[in-house]
């Protein structure tokens, strides 16, 4: 069974400011790794966005990281979004269809789960680490744990940037096992080395923080199109500008969709481009990265976002140990169903 699969909410303790936070209870029973694979089309839900390839503009169809859990995320309205499982393929312990879970898009435990999320696999191992993680959406920083256990320990502290560290130093690569299909990012069965997993110089961590708006940016949310973020470390701290510019041909590739979505054959056309640009350092990049770095979000030549984005757990937890994860991971698009797995390097 997947690692993925017996991660449970209430084996950590997350905690803001030295005050415990708790997890909606609309929320605590769902399982982590298929609700952290539904936020960021919850976050553009939320935005008043929509996905171009699916004829409903009110809902998207997601798979889960191991690929048990067809889920369908619908928007209620701007405030309240739906996750419904549909369907459960092999061994699921946690998820039965028709199963619903209804919450507020404002809901702050949607940020702490997205924020945590990267984390969980790597702390069930090392249930003596704190990490300390920021998000420019939760005010303060969070401290995620294990739950103790009853046992005396002596907790050590690692903040982001020790955790990209880590990856770092013990990186994996990802190989594509299996597709039913080929999409644009990924036509054939590859191997995407490390430094093909983020845009160049980029922090996991941070590419990880910005993905929801990315998307979001890409895919007709409502926000500004210039938009100000930072990356999850605590002593030194990345500034990014994130920028949504049209196409050349987004006339004619607006009039493309509209024609397809009319013909009830949508399909994923995209009229904008989303560029990410650092704007300021303070301390030190792991990364790297220097000021006045730019990439494009969607680029062909990586790892699909949305697939590093389900993958990034077990990339943290694969650099702490000695040997490969033996699991197999899946993207979010039901059609493509691209099977990945992770290569330890070194």
């Amino acid at each position: 069974m997947n690692e993925y699969c017996m991660l449970d909410i209430h084996d950590f303790l997350i905690s803001k400011n030295d005050n415990q936070l708790n997890i909606d209870q609309n929320l605590e029973k769902i399982c982590i790794a298929a609700f952290h694979s539904s936020i960021p089309y919850i976050m553009n839900f939320k935005n008043d966005g929509w996905f171009s390839w699916e004829k409903n503009k009110d809902s998207v169809i997601v798979i889960c990281p191991t690929g048990h859990v067809k889920m369908e995320v619908r928007k209620l309205n701007r405030l309240y979004s739906q996750i419904r499982f549909l369907n459960i393929y092999g061994q699921c312990p946690r998820c039965k269809e028709g199963d619903i879970f209804t919450f507020k898009n404002t809901n702050e435990s949607i940020n702490i789960i997205d924020s945590a999320f990267p984390v969980l696999s790597y702390l069930s191992s090392n249930d003596v680490i704190k990490v300390d993680v920021q998000n420019s959406s939760v005010e303060g920083n969070m401290e995620i744990c294990h739950r103790d256990s009853g046992k005396n320990v002596v907790k050590q502290n690692k903040d982001a940037c020790e955790i990209e560290q880590m990856i770092q130093e013990h990186p994996s690569s990802i190989s594509v096992v299996g597709m039913n299909r080929s999409c644009k990012y990924h036509r054939r069965l590859q191997v995407f080395l490390p430094q093909e997993l983020v845009p160049d110089n980029t922090c996991a961590i941070a590419y990880h923080s910005l993905y929801p708006t990315m998307l979001s940016l890409l895919y007709h949310g409502k926000l500004k199109k210039k938009l100000l973020m930072h990356c999850p470390g605590i002593e030194n701290t990345v500034t990014f500008i994130l920028e949504r510019t049209s196409k050349p041909t987004k006339f004619l590739l607006t009039i493309a969709e509209k024609l397809l979505r009319f013909l009830r054959f949508p399909m994923d056309i995209i009229a904008d481009r989303v560029t990410i640009r650092v704007s300021n350092i303070d301390g030190n990049c792991i990364g790297n990265l220097k000021t006045g770095d730019k990439f494009l979000f969607g680029s062909k030549n990586i790892l699909c976002a949305s697939s590093f984005d389900n993958l990034l757990g077990a990339i943290v937890d694969q650099a702490s140990v000695d040997e490969s994860c033996k699991h197999i991971f899946q993207c979010t698009s039901d059609a493509c169903r691209v099977q990945y797995k992770l290569i330890k390097n070194g």
